[in-house]
């Protein structure tokens, strides 16, 4: 009994006169080459998070303290200030307000490992957002500001900031 029974049998095949220099096998590795890279680095970046992350419900040894940012606004002058990853949020709204460095400066908002935004429409109005990514919390206040009356292009973002932890 043959050993190839059951298998397919390759058999040698004539090169098409349209493969030239190394032959149609390069072209095919060149093809499928990105593929089974992808595949590969996707397989073995996957059983290394596993073996480098914390198991569930376990804290991440990383992670020792919360981290805290702020953003002030002066109403009469339109002058902002803001604060990233401080330890307390007295000392992130503290800082924020000596980057605003006027009189009448007060804490819009202050955000414990997350971003903060703050948006402005065309009528002077300052909205306020925050989530857990910068690209979220822009749009909220921009989704915030809108309806609060700065609509068709009205609103625009004065300042993000965000505490890493």
């Amino acid at each position: 009994m043959p050993l190839y029974e059951g298998f397919v049998k390759l058999v040698p095949v004539e090169q098409p006169s349209s493969c030239v220099g190394c032959g149609c096998g390069c072209l095919i590795l060149i093809i499928c080459l990105p593929f089974i890279a992808y595949f590969y680095i996707s397989f073995w970046s996957n059983e290394l998070g596993k073996m480098f992350h914390s198991p569930p419900g376990i804290k991440n040894p990383e992670r020792t303290t919360d981290k805290h940012a702020a953003i002030a606004y002066s109403p009469t002058t339109g002058r902002y200030g803001y604060a990233h990853d401080f330890a307390t949020p007295e000392s992130a709204k503290q800082r924020a307000l000596s980057e605003c460095n006027v009189a009448d400066c007060e804490i819009k908002g202050y955000v414990k490992n997350g971003c903060g935004v703050l948006a402005k429409d065309r009528n002077g109005n300052v909205n306020i957002a925050s989530a857990g990514s910068e690209v979220e919390a822009k749009r909220l206040a921009l989704i915030e500001c809108r309806r609060r009356g700065g609509k068709e292009g009205g609103c625009w973002i004065l300042c993000s900031t965000c505490a890493h932890y």
